[in-house]
Parts: C-alpha cells; structure tokens; sequence
C-alpha cells in the first residue's frame, strides 16, 4: 500500500480541487469558497465520476484523500457510492485495512475515520491509533529517510 506513486495521487486528487476552487472567479472576491461554489461542486463531481465499482478513487491513497474532500464539504464518505448499494469510500477503506504498512498508511487511514466523524480508537473494533504509535522509533514515526510519514502522523494523532 505505501509508495510514492500513492501518495502522488492522493495528493495531486487534493491540488486538484484546490486548483478548480482558485480557479473559480469568486473565489477572488470570498475565502473560503462556499459549499455552493459552482468550482467546489465540479471538483467533487469529477471525483464521483472516478469512483471505481469496488468504491475506491484509484486507489488507498486516492480514496482517503477523496474521503477529506467529501468531508469537508459536508459530504458522509459514508454516503459516497459509485452506484445506489455499492460500496462507499469508507467500505473500500475498511475492506484494505488489513494491508496498512508504516506510519503513512495508518496516518492516512486515521485521518479518513476521524473525517467521518469516527473514532479511530475503537474503529470497527480496532486500535489504529495504537497501530501508527507502534511505527514510532527513535524520536520519529515510520521511515527515518522520510519526513512527511512524520507530519501525517502528528496531523492523525
């Protein structure tokens, strides 16, 4: 599950809503941009519309930044579906929960539940906070020739 690949696209799926809400001409006159901008409502229909069949938006990484965007424009990652009974993002994040590795994953994962307004304590019976504690060693969480597995995982602490 980790990898830069990953990471690029969660985070280039985050750039890109934030670039279409820049690029909105009211977004110069207000900010933040409401949750009515025609550029925010764009920018998460083009997420839906990358929605694959088994809930995820390509991929871990992509899913869980997804699930930020939907939840702060006020969206349940709940209620995010590519189809009416298909799964929803948080389905296809709890459904790879088993393959988290290092301090990334768990800081993102954590970050997803805590956007859906659960508790990462007690997740679906789970301690992931616990787990992303477990990456810390020597005075850092996860790689040590990394840096940004550190900043996530205070951001989900």
């Amino acid at each position: 599950m980790s990898g830069h690949r990953g990471i690029i696209w969660g985070l280039g799926i985050a750039l890109l809503i934030f670039v279409l809400a820049c690029s909105s001409a009211d977004a110069q006159a207000s900010y933040p941009l409401s949750l009515q901008d025609s550029a925010v409502g764009k920018a998460l229909d083009s997420l839906r519309s990358n929605q694959s069949a088994d809930g995820s938006i390509h991929g871990f990484n992509g899913t869980t930044a997804a699930v930020w965007a939907f939840a702060a424009a006020g969206i349940d990652p709940y209620d995010v579906r590519a189809s009416e009974h298909g799964p929803s993002l948080m389905d296809y994040l709890a459904s790879s929960s088993g393959n988290l590795s290092g301090a990334l994953d768990y800081a993102f994962y954590i970050l997803s539940i805590s956007a859906s307004a659960d508790n990462p304590n007690s997740y679906r019976g789970h301690n992931y906070a616990q787990d992303l504690m477990s990456t810390y060693s020597g005075g850092q969480f996860g790689d040590a020739s990394l840096l940004y597995d550190d900043m996530y995982a205070v951001l989900a602490l």
